[in-house]
């Protein structure tokens, strides 16, 4: 077979680095996949543990993120009522034995020391302004649901005389006697279906109103605290305690 000029004069003008055979170019992938496997760095367990932790904390956050998601949705159909939220408390049933909280009004221009119903202490008045009827809520008197027309005896402190005077160290002190006004009170019949709290309302004539009710009303009587009277009370009779 005739050689072929033009490969021989191609061949002959390689240099030698440049020339193959069939068995080089059969090995080059190989070794080259050898050295490439030999400079890789191999697998160490620190970076196992890495890996692990990283797919923990990946976890995590997913299982927090999960739970804000039904935390929020809960607070949701509670807040507007959708399916899931809490009922509304069951009305009281007729005949059931409750305790209201007592609250006090004083439309007076005098200080209120005490004041009870039924002989349950309702705490100490001070006098009532716009927004507040002079007291806080004292514990308790007891109803009985469905209970329309009742009546509550009401005693409050309305007036004082100072006695046994005496001098001690420069200062002056004395004792002081309080008189009390009693009288069974009406209660009004528009009873709401959740009671909660007996207002007690003192007048300055001595009237006195009292009212179940839900939550704690505003005043009746809309007066400003400018009309207290906070001069000293008088002397008793002849310097002496009153009798009984």
């Amino acid at each position: 077979m005739a050689k072929n000029p033009k490969n021989d004069a191609v061949g002959d003008t390689l240099s030698p680095p440049l020339r193959c055979n069939a068995e080089a170019l059969h090995s080059a992938p190989d070794q080259a996949l050898r050295m490439q496997a030999n400079a890789a760095p191999k697998p160490q367990l620190l970076s196992k543990t890495a890996s692990a932790a990283t797919s923990l904390v990946a976890c995590q956050r997913a299982s927090v993120l999960l739970l804000t998601m039904l935390c929020t949705a809960a607070c949701n159909s509670q807040t507007t009522g959708e399916p899931g939220a809490e009922p509304p408390p069951k009305k009281l049933s007729r005949g059931t034995l409750i305790s209201l909280g007592i609250v006090g009004y004083n439309y007076t221009n005098r200080y209120i020391d005490a004041f009870s119903v039924d002989g349950a202490g309702g705490g100490n008045l001070f006098v009532s302004g716009p927004s507040s009827g002079g007291g806080g809520t004292a514990c308790c008197t007891p109803y009985v649901i469905g209970l329309k027309t009742f009546k509550v005896k009401v005693r409050w402190h309305t007036a004082a005389c100072t006695y046994n005077e005496r001098v001690s160290h420069g200062e002056k002190f004395s004792d002081t006697h309080r008189f009390f006004k009693e009288m069974q009170v009406q209660v009004e019949p528009n009873i709401p279906d959740n009671p909660r709290y007996l207002e007690v309302h003192i007048y300055p004539d001595d009237r006195v109103e009292a009212v179940v009710t839900e939550e704690v009303s505003r005043p009746r009587l809309i007066l400003s605290k400018d009309r207290e009277d906070n001069s000293d009370y008088p002397r008793c009779p002849n310097g002496k305690k009153p009798q009984e």
